[in-house]
């Protein structure tokens, strides 16, 4: 396995990103071989290092992180991750008002040009088995890159997208794809814990979640799989993982991002 480390910078927000590959020992399959894309690389890829994952012996793994610290990463992905406005710009995160939101178009353009481009330089790739993955945060950006139907990407893995990120949101973005669904077949897998729940206010920065009363998210999650499924050229299906929460779904949902990726045809 060859590991890499590299940084980009993105020039709609100045940001660099650290970009850590994995590439497959041995020669790559005719057409290249899959690649699975990691949104919250800093927070995602340790999840992938179990002993008992094979899925790195098949598919190149791209996680796209900050090399930050956790509250700087925040604030980037609270940026990079979030549609904008309805002006098209910048606007207010909803939880933390002092985060800027708002600049999922920049991350796409740049994850769909100078980041595949890139990628493609370095390694052997099958550029129709690139599969996008997102948790949380991450996860509404990989429905915001459906919405907008970048033809680079085909295959989705969403997980516990932040379905409540200033609604409705996330349904101007389905109404969009509905009118225009995609001229090619899109797969996507949508992950969510049985247990997860949605609270008004933020976790707590330090020390436990002591939070109570939520509402819990798996109906939100069953209706966006029956709307996608309904959408032509769009199969979608759902799968539940039985006793997790929103964030014990990430490191659970990172691997079954890879074995989707390596095996989805």
């Amino acid at each position: 396995m060859s590991l890499s480390e590299h940084w980009l910078t993105d020039p709609a927000s100045d940001v660099r990103h650290c970009l850590r590959l994995w590439v497959p020992d041995g020669a790559a399959p005719a057409d290249g071989f899959p690649v699975l894309i990691m949104l919250d690389g800093d927070w995602t890829w340790p999840a992938l290092q179990d002993p008992v994952q094979n899925g790195l012996d098949d598919c190149i793994v791209l996680a796209m992180g900050y090399g930050a610290d956790r509250p700087q990463v925040r604030v980037h992905r609270t940026r990079d991750y979030t549609p904008p406005a309805p002006d098209g710009g910048l606007w207010p995160d909803p939880r933390v008002p002092t985060r800027q939101a708002g600049g999922a178009p920049g991350m796409l353009t740049f994850l769909t040009g100078p980041v595949l481009g890139w990628l493609a330089s370095q390694a052997p790739i099958h550029p129709q088995r690139i599969t996008l993955y997102g948790h949380s945060y991450g996860g509404l950006f990989v429905l915001y890159a459906l919405a907008m139907q970048p033809t680079a990407i085909r295959s989705f893995v969403c997980a516990s997208p932040s379905l409540w990120w200033r609604k409705p949101t996330v349904q101007g973005l389905l109404d969009g794809l509905i009118q225009t669904p995609p001229a090619d077949t899109v797969h996507i897998t949508i992950l969510a814990g049985d247990q997860e729940q949605w609270h008004a206010a933020p976790r707590p920065t330090e020390g436990p979640d002591t939070r109570s009363g939520g509402t819990p998210t798996l109906p939100w999650h069953q209706a966006l799989q029956h709307r996608l499924a309904g959408i032509p050229n769009v199969c979608c299906q759902l799968e539940v993982i039985s006793g997790s929460s929103h964030g014990a779904l990430l490191p659970i949902s990172a691997r079954r991002a890879l074995t989707l990726a390596a095996h989805r045809p």
